[in-house]
Parts: structure tokens; C-alpha cells; sequence
């Protein structure tokens, strides 16, 4: 592994340690000595509505034609009441694409990511979604794609053989955005 290589794969586990960090655990609980656990009552003012399934945008057919590297099954999960898909690529193990979808409140996140979230502003991607914004290093990165108040967020690490990792992945993104 040449020393550009290992630079990468070093910069896109720091991305993905920072993004994984200070998950949310879940609802507190309360004890007393010699009482069970209780929950917090559920209201309609912290009910989430739930997201749509983000395994169903996009298919391990279209992303492996696409990247070029077989794709395995979508593996789901819930993360803070987002849904969220990530298919890992035959190519290498860093290698993925992942979409989560937050069904609310995404335009506030939308707005944070375009205007001071990061020390240089995104890209903005004209003609998908409301608005769409780029970002990351090679060969991997981000695209967002807000649509009223839903927000898209994909995530992706291509194989260096990849010579254009956005223009790649933005075919994706509007295929998965135009099943929204």
C-alpha cells in the first residue's frame, strides 16, 4: 500500500469515528431503590415521525453497475429515528455507499451544513431536490439533498480506480432521490 493510500484510508476512519461518535442511547429511565425501570411518558410533542425505508432507493444491481464493484444487501438500521441503509463494495473494505434519510427537521440541518457547518462552504448541486450540497475528500464524501423539510444524506467510499467518486455517486443520488 503506497503511502498516498494509507493517508486516505487514515483520514476516512477519523470521518467515520467523528461520525459515529455521540449516538444518542435512547430515552432516559428512571429508578428508585426496589423499583423497575420506568420510562418517560410518550407525547405527541416527542414522537418522531418515522423515517422511510432507506434500504428501498437504491439496489445492489444499480450500485454495482455504477461503482463497479459488486454491492452487498443493504444492512438497515434506525439511528435517532432516521432510517438508515449502507451497502459495503466488494472492492475493499472501506469501500461503501450509505443513505440515511431524516424525515424531519432536515432543512435546519440542510442550512447548518451549507452556511458555516464546515470551514468552506459545500458545493451546491443544482437540479436535485430542493437543494443539494457536496462534500468530503477523495475517494470518498457526502452529498445531502433536502426535499421540504426531509433531509437525504448519502455517504460513500469508492475504489481509487474511480476517477470521478462525485460524478459516480450523483447518478446514484438522483435515482434514489426520485423514489422519495
Amino acid at each position: 500500500m503506497n503511502f498516498a493510500r494509507v493517508c486516505i484510508v487514515f483520514a476516512l476512519l477519523g470521518l467515520l469515528v467523528a461520525a459515529c461518535g455521540g449516538a444518542a442511547t435512547g430515552p432516559a429511565t428512571s429508578t428508585q431503590p426496589g423499583q423497575a425501570a420506568t420510562s418517560p411518558a410518550v407525547t405527541s410533542a416527542n414522537v418522531v415521525s418515522p423515517a422511510a425505508d432507506a434500504c428501498a432507493l437504491l439496489t445492489t444491481a444499480e450500485i454495482g453497475a455504477v461503482t463497479g464493484s459488486k454491492a452487498s444487501t443493504g444492512e438497515p438500521r434506525t439511528q435517532r429515528g432516521d432510517s438508515v441503509c449502507r451497502w459495503s463494495l466488494s472492492s475493499g473494505v472501506l469501500d461503501f455507499v450509505e443513505v440515511t434519510i431524516t424525515p424531519n427537521g432536515g432543512r435546519e440541518i440542510f442550512d447548518s451544513y451549507a452556511h458555516g457547518y464546515y470551514e468552506v462552504d459545500p458545493e451546491h448541486v443544482t437540479g436535485i431536490g430542493d437543494d443539494a450540497l457536496k462534500t468530503g475528500t477523495l475517494p470518498g464524501g457526502s452529498f445531502y439533498v433536502v426535499s421540504g423539510d426531509q433531509l437525504l444524506t448519502f455517504r460513500f467510499s469508492l475504489p481509487m480506480s474511480v476517477t470521478d467518486p462525485y460524478g459516480t455517486m450523483q447518478l446514484l443520488v438522483e435515482n434514489a432521490v426520485s423514489r422519495t
